[in-house]
């Protein structure tokens, strides 16, 4: 179809970062649709849309924020529907499509090829139809595994099919870093249960640190990991020992919490806890009931998040690394900043600034409206905004109880925590011409 046609049909050209965006936004309406239909609840009680469509945006963004409870409400389609929304949202909107086009035997043009990067994060365009066939057959294979270690665990407890489904509901959820579970207490009646909590954190670990990491792990010698992965590696491991030592000194004595549990079952319950804050929803313990520090503790791990092209949210470990380093060069008087023996590159300093910026008044503006119109503490709210904005889904317990406005606050801070504030920034605005002259430079007064 030539330009003047396509212009006399009105289509309008979209960038690829808006055909992204919109991609993810008719996922989000259909999935609302699906679940505002009577077979979709029990009872064939139609839920309300504002609920179905905080359900669908909180599914399909990984978030796991729950305005009813997804075991008790929604009947079984109504979960398929959930489930599929996760795991749409887990491999990415761009991967399914690139799956979907290689079934039907299309060609994937460079467009295309470009949605897929900026979907995934990745760093060239070349090799990114193969690596989206390895991220479904990564993905489908770790989910595969953990639906059967949960299955032979908790077939007991549930019986056969129940427990089948369960561990599959549960392992797509855990991988994709969801955090939605069917129990009604996330994971709290397993909280002794060391295999249920280790397997789920294992889960929504690998989830967390990017299928490129995952791949890579799969086929490479320790040796030669890349300088991105020994990044992820390094810093998650160090989150993950740092984040587990504080929640056992933070609620070692707090009866509501890790009090309640012995020597054993401290330790795992605040590995679990200290784990799932960056990556996943699910607990085991009280969230509401945790202390402040504790909280405040968490906020930070929700906001540093994952890493880059993973399930997870906020606003990455490597970017979080990237910023860390240009402060510590400035302070020691370097002009470069770098780490493990690279430097990073300016455009890589200036994107990371940028992102933990655009991440740090996303949150703000949230925070500020939703303490306008909700009567909850403040450290409540701002714990749910940077849960939202971060995909993390913890809550002090405020979510169900949220005003209209509220929720819709909040629908917008996860679905940007899902695609990314700077691509939504993108794909409202547009890229201006180059000009063919410089500004001269002025001088200002900062600090």
């Amino acid at each position: 179809m030539d330009n003047n046609r396509r212009n006399r049909l009105g289509i309008i050209s979209l960038s690829p970062t808006q055909i992204l965006v919109f991609g993810y936004l008719i996922v989000i309406v259909l999935g609302s649709i699906l679940l505002s239909v009577p077979v979709a609840v029990k009872g064939g009680n139609r839920l309300g849309y504002l609920d179905a469509l905080f359900t669908a945006t909180s599914a399909t963004s990984l978030t796991g924020f729950e305005v009813v409870d997804t075991g008790a409400r929604f009947s079984l389609f109504g979960q398929l529907v959930i489930l599929c929304m996760i795991q749409l949202g887990g491999l990415g909107l761009m991967t399914v499509g690139t799956l979907v086009s290689m079934a039907l035997g299309r060609r994937i043009g460079l467009r295309h090829r470009m949605m897929i990067q900026e979907d995934l994060k990745y760093l060239t365009l070349s090799g990114l139809v193969k690596t989206a066939s390895s991220i479904a057959k990564v993905a489908l294979a770790i989910e595969g595994v953990g639906a059967l270690l949960l299955w032979i665990r908790w077939r007991a407890d549930l019986g056969i099919w129940r427990g089948l489904y369960f561990a599959i509901f549960h392992s797509v959820s855990a991988f994709c870093n969801a955090g939605m579970h069917l129990f009604g207490d996330s994971l709290r009646s397993y909280a002794g249960d060391a295999y249920t909590c280790l397997l789920i954190a294992a889960l929504f670990i690998l989830g967390g640190l990017g299928f490129v990491v995952l791949m890579e792990l799969a086929r490479v010698r320790p040796r030669r990991y890349s300088f991105h992965t020994r990044l992820v590696l390094y810093s998650s491991g160090l989150l993950l020992a740092v984040a587990a030592v504080f929640v056992l000194a933070a609620e070692y004595s707090n009866p509501a919490t890790l009090g309640a549990f012995s020597g054993a079952r401290k330790a795992l319950a605040a590995f679990f806890q200290g784990a799932t804050p960056r990556t996943a929803g699910f607990y085991t313990v009280s969230i509401p009931a945790m202390r402040p520090v504790t909280l405040l503790f968490f906020m930070g791990l929700m906001f540093v998040g994952a890493s880059p092209g993973s399930t997870g949210g906020g606003v990455k470990t490597t970017t979080t690394l990237v910023v860390l380093a240009t402060l510590v060069s400035f302070v020691k008087g370097d002009e470069e900043s770098g780490m493990l023996y690279r430097r990073f590159p300016r455009g890589i300093v200036q994107r990371s600034m940028v992102v933990v910026t655009t991440g740090f008044l996303l949150v703000a503006v949230a925070s500020l409206i939703l303490l306008s119109v909700e009567p909850f503490e403040p450290t409540r709210v701002l714990f749910e905004a940077v849960a939202a904005f971060s995909t993390a889904g913890l809550s002090t317990g405020i979510t169900p109880s949220l005003s209209p406005v509220g929720r819709i606050v909040i629908m917008f801070t996860m679905f940007a925590g899902r695609v990314g504030p700077l691509t939504i920034a993108m794909a409202i605005g547009h890229k201006s011409h180059r000009p063919s002259f410089r500004y001269p430079e002025g001088k200002v007064i900062i600090g």
